[in-house]
C-alpha cells in the first residue's frame, strides 16, 4: 500500500495515531529531497530548515482537507515557492547565516552543489527529485539516453566517493 494509500486511509478513518506514524514516515521520505531543492536554490542553511519546515506544515495542513494526488509533487512545489519566498525576503532584507544550526543534510548538499558542476548538479536534481527517466532528461537536454546514463552513473559514483570521505 502506497504512503498515499495509508493516509487516506487515516484520514478517511479519524485514527490519530496511524496518521502520526504516516506522517513521520512521509517526513523521513522526502525531508532530504526537500533539502537538495532547497540547495538547488542557494538557499542558506539557516532559512532551508525554515522553508522545509513550513513545506511540511503546508502539507499536513493542507492533507487533512483535500485529497493530495502526489506527495512528492505537492512538497516539491511548495519547498520550491517557499525557497523563492525566502529569497525575495532575503533581498529586502540582510540576513546573516548561523553556522551553529547547520543541519547535516542541508551541509552536505551544500557540500555536493560546490563539488559538482553546475550542469551535473542540475542533471542530478532532474534525476533524483524530479524522478526523470534517463530518456527524459536526454529529451529535455538534447543528449542521448545512453550519454545521460553515463553521467548519471558517474555523478553517483562521485557522490559515493565524498559520502565515504
Amino acid at each position: 500500500m502506497s504512503v498515499e494509500s495509508r493516509l487516506r486511509s487515516a484520514l478517511a478513518h479519524g485514527d490519530l495515531a496511524k496518521r502520526n506514524k504516516v506522517y513521520e514516515e512521509i517526513y523521513d521520505t522526502y525531508r532530504g529531497l526537500l533539502y537538495f531543492v532547497a540547495a538547488k536554490f542557494d538557499l542558506p542553511l539557516s532559512l532551508r530548515d525554515d522553508a522545509v519546515a513550513d513545506s511540511f506544515l503546508a502539507f499536513f495542513s493542507y492533507a487533512k482537507q483535500e485529497d493530495v494526488a502526489s506527495i512528492k509533487s505537492f512538497l516539491v512545489k511548495t519547498m520550491e515557492r517557499k525557497c523563492l519566498d525566502a529569497l525575495m525576503q532575503r533581498k529586502t532584507e540582510e540576513l546573516e547565516e548561523d553556522p551553529k544550526g547547520e543541519d547535516e543534510m542541508g551541509a552536505f548538499i551544500t557540500d555536493l552543489k560546490s563539488l559538482l558542476s553546475e550542469a551535473d548538479f542540475d542533471l542530478l536534481y532532474d534525476y533524483v527529485v524530479w524522478g526523470y527517466s534517463s530518456e527524459e532528461i536526454a529529451r529535455s537536454r538534447g543528449l542521448k539516453p545512453e550519454a545521460v546514463r553515463q553521467r548519471v552513473k558517474r555523478i553517483k559514483a562521485k557522490v559515493r566517493s565524498i559520502m565515504e570521505v
